[in-house]
């Protein structure tokens, strides 16, 4: 874990999600059809969460935001009130599984089959289903679409973009910037 956010932690941070953000309408399978069908997004911030002290996730939050109106304006992406209603849902609901998982986990090993279902079931199913319904309740009916195909979009997108994105940089993390990590590496 990351003891705190420190400057450059939150540059790449701001770098990483406002970069996925922006080319996210090139993971989309067409306009008419609804979000991305992949999130990268919802696994960056998933990510971050799970690695910094939660008396920091302030900071994200805040750059959530921030970053998600730069990515989407570099992507071409309009700003509707409905979308930034939909992102503070969403980044809350993301935050509050985080913290489930934290929770949940901390009595496990890092490392345990326990942790790795709780993973699965909370950044898997609980954060999804939370961030999609509550963002399918915003945008019902002003895409065409809907409760449940924007539900359905918005799930998936959200589901394999945290069980996707969230291991890599956990892994990347692990091995590229813990100092004991690399001492294991080469031995």
């Amino acid at each position: 874990m990351i003891n705190q956010l420190r400057p450059l932690g939150l540059m790449v941070f701001c770098l990483i999600y406002t970069s996925v953000v922006a080319l996210a309408p090139t993971l989309s399978i067409g306009i008419a059809v609804g979000p991305p069908l992949v999130w990268p997004a919802a696994g960056v911030y998933f990510a971050y969460l799970m690695l910094s002290p939660m008396r920091e996730w302030w900071k994200l939050i805040g750059l959530v935001f921030i970053c998600g109106i730069v990515g989407n304006s570099l992507g071409n992406v309009p700003l509707h009130p409905h979308l930034l209603l939909s992102w503070t849902l969403v980044s809350a609901s993301m935050t509050l599984s985080a913290a489930l998982l934290r929770y949940s986990s901390e009595r496990f090993d890092e490392h345990s089959v326990m942790r790795a279902i709780l993973f699965v079931l909370i950044g898997g199913l609980v954060a999804p289903t939370l961030s999609a319904g509550l963002s399918s309740m915003v945008w019902q009916g002003l895409m065409s679409e809907t409760q449940m195909q924007a539900f359905r979009f918005r799930f998936a997108g959200s589901s394999l973009g945290i069980l996707t994105v969230t291991p890599f940089l956990l892994s990347v993390h692990a091995i590229l910037l813990r100092p004991k990590s690399l001492a294991a590496i080469d031995q």
